[in-house]
């Protein structure tokens, strides 16, 4: 019963009986974008690269950061499959599919490719991947929506 999110105020928005005006107040959204806009991180190696556009091309998305989690973008375990046989022909790499759902973001996958150690996540990030996965559902039931003729 805890918020995953805070957005403070200067003041509520009252009416004119003195209550809460809710219909006055930005939806979560807007607040969300302004308040948490992430500055992008910029795509370094060339194992990022890769890993990147065949992210862009399984999810039909047109910009993905490096801490960005898959299934925060809309993938699923099909498109994991997809994205674990293009790893194999593009990178030649022999990597155990179970991985690729423990390693779900483009710098995780990309260092556990390098060998390197991956990184615990912060308290931040959690709540941004919150957002991002809130994000990730509301155009999953826009597309939805607009696919079946609603």
């Amino acid at each position: 019963m805890i918020p995953s999110q805070f957005h403070p105020l200067a003041s509520f928005p009252l009416s004119p009986n003195g209550k809460v005006d809710r219909s006055a107040l930005k939806p979560l959204d807007a607040i969300a974008e302004v308040v948490a806009a992430p500055i992008p991180k910029v795509v370094a190696t060339e194992i990022e690269q890769t890993i990147a556009e065949l992210w862009r091309r399984a999810l039909n998305v047109d910009r993905i950061e490096l801490d960005d989690n898959f299934f925060d973008l809309g993938g699923n375990s099909l498109a994991l499959v997809e994205i674990h046989a293009a790893l194999k022909n593009a990178l030649q790499v022999d990597i155990p599919l179970v991985e690729l759902f423990e390693f779900t973001t483009i710098r995780a996958l990309a260092r556990r490719l390098r060998g390197e150690k991956e990184l615990q996540p912060t308290f931040s990030g959690v709540q941004q991947r919150g957002q991002k996965q809130r994000a990730a559902f509301a155009r999953r039931r826009e597309r939805l929506g607009q696919g079946s003729g609603t």
